[in-house]
């Protein structure tokens, strides 16, 4: 017990109820005519009880305590795991806000890009109509020089056949002569 006056004030219960039930006991008596008898033991007995009463609450008391503590203890753990998320969040959230600018400048960037990259496909779907049609008139112009190579080629062939068949003493006369004697047409073959 904590202190005195408690102690004092739990012995005048023990009489007090001592006491009463002797009072009961001489009403029941009178109303049942059977005798009921409270002796020393059944005062000890109560005290006892009250000590096992006290025990048992003391140890419900104690546990409940613990708990509390824990409780406490775990309470205070998640105030400093907030206060530490809070802190986390706060340097998170600068960096989150650095990189969303980051972001809006790159695509703002990015925007200005294809701006300028639609432009240059503009620019040079213009450039490919021009180089398909100057390709147009390439392949024209090289299919009309491959029917005049094959146009003039029997000539050609002609010419190499005539002078190879060119002889030293041939030349000779050629060079006595002083007009060249008119052109005859051969026969085609």
């Amino acid at each position: 017990m904590e202190s005195d006056e408690i102690k004092a004030q739990i012995a005048n219960h023990m009489a007090f109820a001592h006491e009463s039930v002797g009072t009961v006991a001489e009403i029941y008596r009178q109303a049942e005519r059977r005798e009921v008898y409270t002796t020393p033991k059944s005062f000890l007995e109560l005290i006892a009880l009250y000590k096992i009463q006290l025990a048992k609450n003391r140890g419900d008391i104690e546990q409940l305590r613990g708990r509390l503590k824990e409780g406490l203890i775990k309470l205070h753990d998640a105030q400093d795991q907030v206060a530490e998320m809070q802190v986390t969040l706060a340097e998170e959230t600068i960096v989150v806000e650095t990189k969303k600018k980051e972001t809006d400048e790159l695509l703002e960037r990015v925007g200005q890009e294809s701006i300028v990259a639609e432009e240059q496909a503009e620019i040079a779907a213009v450039e490919e109509e021009k180089v398909s049609k100057v390709q147009t008139e390439v392949g024209a112009f090289q299919e009309q020089c491959l029917k005049d190579l094959a146009a003039a080629e029997p000539a050609i062939i002609k010419a190499m056949a005539a002078l190879n068949g060119l002889t030293k003493g041939a030349l000779t006369e050629l060079k006595s002569l002083a007009t060249p004697p008119p052109v005859t047409p051969t026969p085609n073959p």
